[in-house]
């Protein structure tokens, strides 16, 4: 496909504007991993960067798992803590 620079070089700005102001949302908020998820695609089919997309999506993926892991263990922890005290 081709697209207008413009249009290209627009829709940069744009994600990068987003992603800046999603900076005050929490890692694993749903609207910021959209954001940089759908970023990630737009490297891939727009751009045509597939590395910097994968990047992209990987870093965001490996953040999310990284808060899941923790609030996980946490849990599992609670779990077992409230099973012996009870």
């Amino acid at each position: 496909m081709c697209f207008a620079v413009e249009h290209v070089e627009n829709a940069e700005k744009a994600y990068t504007s987003a992603q800046e102001a999603a900076k005050g949302l929490a890692t694993t908020h749903p609207i910021r991993l959209g954001l940089a998820l759908n970023f990630s695609v737009f490297y891939y089919e727009i751009q045509n960067e597939p590395q910097k997309a994968c990047s992209l999506a990987k870093m965001v993926m490996s953040v999310h798992f990284l808060v899941f892991d923790k609030f996980h263990t946490c849990m599992i922890f609670e779990s077992y803590k409230y099973k012996v005290l009870c």
